[in-house]
């Protein structure tokens, strides 16, 4: 895969991230009546005000700061840098799979109630698309031939 492409799935998978962060993810339906969207950085905001900042800043860490984390060692690695910032980046990615994790037991919960439907929306979409390009990216560029052979083996 050529170097242009590298960054095209990059560029695409940040620009991906960020509508995810910010569209709305739900749309939660309560008594028929009432819709109320929720985006990610818009839960977030909500348990701030709502005083549960431990778990909001948890989630932030997990689901924003993370990622955005792999991004910029993803950079690092794409301008050459490979064999320090890729295996940073592979580690990052274990963590960064908890995001996933936070958007389905948010599913989850929302469904159980007994007076509320989901519907998903394109933030959601967003969001899992722009996770899995990076994890696409991320192995191109950990079994390309631009990857010192020790950079493949910290990374493992």
């Amino acid at each position: 895969m050529g170097l242009y492409a590298l960054y095209t799935l990059w560029g695409s998978a940040l620009l991906l991230f960020g509508a995810g962060i910010t569209l709305p993810m739900l749309t939660v339906e309560k008594w028929l009546w009432r819709d109320d969207p929720v985006s990610l950085l818009s839960g977030l905001g909500d348990l701030f005000v709502r005083g549960h900042w431990p778990l909001a800043l948890g989630i932030a860490i997990v689901s924003v700061v993370l990622p955005l984390a792999k991004f910029a060692l993803l950079w690092m690695a794409l301008r050459g840098h490979t064999s320090r910032w890729l295996g940073w980046a592979h580690a990052a990615g274990r963590w960064a799979m908890l995001d996933v994790l936070v958007v389905a037991v948010l599913i989850v919960s929302v469904k159980i109630g007994a007076f509320a439907t989901v519907t998903v929306n394109a933030g959601l979409y967003s969001f899992a698309l722009s996770v899995v390009i990076v994890m696409v990216l991320t192995q191109v560029l950990h079994s390309s031939s631009r990857v010192p052979q020790h950079a493949k083996h910290f990374s493992s």
